[in-house]
C-alpha cells in the first residue's frame, strides 16, 4: 500500500496528516462535501483540512492522547510560514488519500531478446 502520510517540521517536532476515512468524515462536518473544496480552498477549509489531517494520524498511529485543536493546526500553518507554505502539504497529503493505480503498457514490457 502506498504512503498515506505525509510529515513536516515545526519548530524541530514532526507532525504528520493523514485522510484517513474519519478524518474526511470530520472534514465534511465542519465543511460540507470534501469534494467541493477544491473550488473554494481557502483559509478556513486549509486549516480544517489541517486539523483533520492531523487527526486522522494521530488516531491511526496512536501517536498522542490529546486531540488537536482548530487552533492548533491553524498557529502550525502560522509556524510553517503560512497558506502558502502549508496548502501545498495539506493538497499533497489529501491527494496521497487517493492513490492512484499505475497503468502497465508497453513501456513496462519486459524484453525477451
Amino acid at each position: 500500500m502506498a504512503n498515506q502520510e505525509r510529515s513536516f517540521e515545526v519548530g524541530g517536532t514532526t507532525f504528520t496528516i493523514r485522510f484517513t476515512q474519519n478524518a474526511l468524515y470530520r472534514m465534511e462536518e465542519k465543511l460540507g462535501s470534501f469534494l467541493a473544496i477544491a473550488n473554494r480552498l481557502g483559509a478556513r477549509e486549509a486549516q480544517v483540512m489541517m486539523w483533520a489531517g492531523l487527526e486522522g494520524a494521530r488516531l491511526k498511529n496512536k501517536s498522542r492522547r490529546q486531540e488537536y485543536t482548530l487552533d492548533e493546526a491553524g498557529d502550525l500553518i502560522d509556524e510553517l510560514g503560512g497558506l502558502a507554505q502549508a496548502v501545498p502539504i495539506i493538497i499533497d497529503a489529501f491527494n496521497a488519500a487517493f492513490p492512484q493505480k499505475k497503468e502497465t503498457g508497453d513501456d513496462d514490457a519486459v524484453d525477451p531478446t
